[in-house]
């Protein structure tokens, strides 16, 4: 069998610009939350990020209501929109079947000299030649 040759385990990262540069950030942005809120008071020093969070999640509730309102009212607008549409369609639909009828078609072509025929039509009636 062979034998385990594993020892320590090899730095994935070296400690370069990149951990550092990190440390920097986070240490500036603690003096930026000491300043903030001030050396003396430690409750508001020690909640910063809860606040802060806090306060993202309600600019974030307050975006989205507004966007629901706005929404609300397209919606309204759209439907009356949509109800005026609807009346002129049955509007035109009823102007349509009336000037279809048979009545209304004779008062057109009256001029026309056309007349309602009063002799029924001829009836054809083919001879197949069947028994």
């Amino acid at each position: 069998m062979a034998k385990n040759t594993f020892g320590t385990r090899p730095n994935s990262r070296p400690a370069g610009r990149g951990s550092r540069a990190k440390s920097q950030f986070w240490a500036s942005l603690d003096r930026f939350t000491h300043w903030l809120v001030g050396e003396e008071n430690s409750w508001a020093s020690n909640n910063f990020w809860r606040i802060a969070w806090v306060s993202l999640l309600m600019g974030v509730y307050i975006y989205f209501n507004l966007r629901a309102e706005s929404l609300v009212r397209r919606i309204q607008s759209s439907r009356l929109i949509l109800d005026e549409k609807r009346s002129q369609a049955t509007v035109l639909r009823a102007d349509f079947d009336k000037s279809g009828r048979q009545s209304e078609i004779m008062k057109r072509v009256a001029d026309l000299g056309l007349t309602n025929g009063t002799t029924p039509p001829h009836k054809l009636i083919i001879d197949r030649g069947e028994p």
